[in-house]
């Protein structure tokens, strides 16, 4: 899935993966540790890849919506960041960026950075 935004050198465009990261990592803020990139880099390629769960997974809520497109969610490898995603318009396979989190139990996550306009349902805000 692609992600159009502000490029490295300035222009507009679609994202690479390391820009994907960067975002990510601006987003997350603070001082990083290189495993806390690794696991960004891990979710920006989820993201491309498209490779997320909708909705919570377990819990009453069988979907999360952010303006009527069904979010997804990827947690890291270890656990250190979720990243909530979404498929602006289907068949394109553009798509935008929603939250980042934590897990604070199994279906609900204390968010470190979302979309002012997302509600976010079931998450720790």
């Amino acid at each position: 899935m692609d992600l159009h935004g502000k490029k490295s050198g300035g222009s507009f465009g679609v994202l690479t993966e390391a820009e994907i990261q960067a975002l990510l990592i601006e987003h997350v803020g603070g001082r990083l540790t290189k495993d806390d990139k690794d696991a960004l880099l891990r979710l920006a390629s989820a993201f491309i890849s498209h490779n997320g769960v909708a909705g919570p997974g377990s819990g009453a809520i069988s979907e999360w919506k952010y303006h009527g497109h069904t979010v997804f969610h990827r947690t890291s490898l270890g656990g250190a960041y979720t990243l909530f995603f979404y498929c602006a318009t289907e068949g394109t396979q553009i798509g935008g960026i929603c939250g980042i989190g934590t897990h604070l139990t199994s279906d609900k996550y204390t968010m470190i950075w979302r979309k002012h306009n997302w509600g976010a349902p079931v998450v720790n805000i």
